[in-house]
């Protein structure tokens, strides 16, 4: 099934995945308030293209920054690898602190 086919349905779920749909926007004052009192930049998305998954994943990342703070989301970030953040929080000589987890071998 296509995007295009699914994007009826996602009507009927949850806020998050009904953001998707432009319906979702009409009628909604709650929810518009608290996206633009908040900063959360959502829009809807009538295709999925890499570009529209990009920007799914940057709102994903905001509402996380909303959550639990831009501060604690960059560490999240530059432990997982995110080059934006690596040397913001590396150790001297570059490198990230060990998180201690055992590995494989």
């Amino acid at each position: 099934m296509s995007y295009a086919q699914k994007l009826e349905h996602y009507l009927k779920e949850n806020l998050f995945v009904k953001s998707l749909h432009p319906k979702a926007y009409e009628n909604d004052s709650n929810f518009l308030g608290m996206a633009k009192t908040l900063g959360i930049p959502f829009k809807a998305h009538k295709c999925f293209t890499k570009t529209d998954i990009d920007e799914r994943q940057a709102l994903v990342q905001r509402i996380c920054e909303v959550i639990w703070g831009e501060r604690d989301t960059e560490q999240v970030a530059a432990l997982n690898g995110d080059p934006r953040n690596r040397t913001q929080h590396a150790a001297p000589g570059g490198q990230l602190p060990s998180n201690n987890l055992p590995t494989d071998g």
